[in-house]
């Protein structure tokens, strides 16, 4: 009689199965899109073992940032995993999948480790040199402008939203993101640095702090002046033509890998996210 499979061998044997699926479409460099090849790259330089066999789980914290937010550290992995970049590793820690009632396999996008579905003939060290020289082509670059823009403007994004929760947790204040915000600073962003955004972030907050301190309104009623003032400022510098200070990188905040790639790597810019305005960049 045979004998039945413990829970974790039944996880083994259906994550066998997956990365076996996963082997018949192998990584296609030649056909890889921006999007894709951006956050493979970063992926790779922030996880990958010395061996280059397999990618870290993303809960395995690393040497510097994958991206600006978690948030887009899971979008990084959701959408190399979707398109067939990266499957997920046999040696995976078992507690971080689950099985379900059909007998497939649920997990935790940040705690599986991952490998790159290759060809017999290919290794990931080819593959990341391939990429890499896809990104010296102007060619390609151009091809792929709207991604290479939408990746931009994101990061951007997401260096001001991480700056705003950073001043006002300095200024012990309460505030929550939303719609109204990202369209504020995505406006901003559109005529000023990431740089020059930092220092309207700051203004605001350090005036959102004085008011609740004068006003002795409540610490939420002060932090939801912030936006509003963000706004203020960037139209007032537009309509004088003021030359609005740029702000240097906030120590606890550096670069993040992915900003590495399109920015220094893809772009052929020293940290141009941060310091120039994105439509000089593109």
């Amino acid at each position: 009689m045979e004998r039945e499979l413990s829970l974790d061998e039944k996880k083994r044997e259906l994550l066998g199965r997956s990365l076996k699926t996963a082997l018949l479409n192998p990584l296609n460099t030649d056909e890889i899109g921006f999007m894709s090849a951006t956050f493979f790259l970063a992926l790779v330089r922030y996880s990958a073992n010395e061996n280059l066999t397999e990618i870290s789980p993303l809960s395995v914290r690393q040497k510097g940032l994958l991206s600006p937010q978690f948030d887009f550290d899971i979008k990084i992995v959701k959408h190399l995993y979707r398109e067939g970049v990266i499957a997920i590793s046999p040696l995976s820690p078992l507690d971080a999948l689950e099985l379900n009632e059909d007998g497939g396999l649920e997990f935790y996008l940040d705690q599986v480790a991952w490998e790159v579905p290759l060809k017999d003939d290919d290794s990931l060290s080819k593959v990341i040199t391939r990429i890499e020289k896809k990104f010296e082509e102007m060619e390609y670059i151009d091809s792929e402008y709207e991604s290479v823009k939408e990746i931009c403007q994101e990061l951007c994004l997401l260096e001001c939203l991480e700056y705003l929760d950073h001043v006002i947790e300095e200024h012990y204040l309460s505030f929550k993101v939303g719609e109204k915000t990202k369209l504020v600073l995505n406006s901003a962003l559109e005529k000023f640095s990431v740089a020059q955004v930092y220092n309207f972030i700051w203004r605001a907050a350090k005036d959102a702090a004085a008011f609740y301190l004068r006003s002795g309104v409540t610490r939420i009623h002060a932090a939801n002046t912030i936006v509003g003032n963000i706004q203020k400022q960037y139209e007032r510098a537009l309509a004088n033509g003021w030359d609005v200070k740029a702000f240097s990188r906030n120590y606890n905040m550096p670069q993040s890998i992915i900003s590495q790639v399109v920015f220094n790597l893809a772009l052929k810019t020293d940290d141009g996210g941060f310091n120039q305005q994105i439509d000089k960049i593109i």
